[in-house]
């Protein structure tokens, strides 16, 4: 506990805030004003102790023991883990939420290309039927051309056959008369 004048800025500010007063101005004007809200309150300022300040006090002027030194170590260590581990966790949302993003974006872009590998392959595979659709028009008719040919080649064959035929039919019987007209006739 401490008395008004051992307040500093801050503390003074505070109590005055408290009571819903001006808080600006120098150290001087600022307990002024504090000791006359007291004095309003029917409070000795004086007599009046703040909680808190003697431990501010103590530390401006060095009288802060070990004990309360340590204590107010591990208070600021305490709260220094608690932030440490409060930045660390945003820290692993965020990159967890940009992890997801990219990879949300990476699916994104491999199912559009794949997408468009299957529209080229459907694209490719419809000209190659087309191809081949040609291809066998074509080959039909070469083998409907090559079958008439063929048909024509044996009519020409066989006409052939019959004429060499008649004309060995045709040779015998000139061969006969022929002979027949020699055998007649002495020589």
């Amino acid at each position: 506990m401490s008395k008004l004048c051992g307040l500093n800025v801050v503390q003074l500010r505070e109590e005055l805030q408290k009571r819903s007063l001006v808080t600006s101005g120098n150290k001087e004007v600022l307990v002024a004003r504090l000791r006359e809200a007291f004095i309003d309150e029917g409070k000795n300022p004086d007599e009046f102790k703040f909680d808190g300040a003697d431990e501010d006090n103590e530390i401006s002027t060095g009288t802060f023991t070990t004990a309360k030194m340590r204590e107010l170590l591990l208070s600021m260590s305490t709260e220094i883990k608690q932030q440490i581990k409060k930045q660390s966790e945003q820290q692993s949302e965020r990159q967890t939420e940009e992890l997801k993003q990219q990879i949300k974006e990476q699916s994104e872009r491999q199912t559009e290309e794949l997408k468009q590998i299957k529209d080229q392959l459907k694209h490719v595979k419809l000209e190659v039927a087309e191809q081949i659709e040609e291809q066998s028009t074509r080959i039909e008719m070469i083998e409907q051309k090559l079958d008439r040919q063929t048909v024509e080649v044996d009519h020409k064959i066989d006409k052939l056959k019959r004429e060499l035929e008649q004309s060995k039919k045709n040779g015998h019987a000139v061969r006969s008369r022929i002979r027949k007209n020699f055998e007649g006739t002495s020589i």
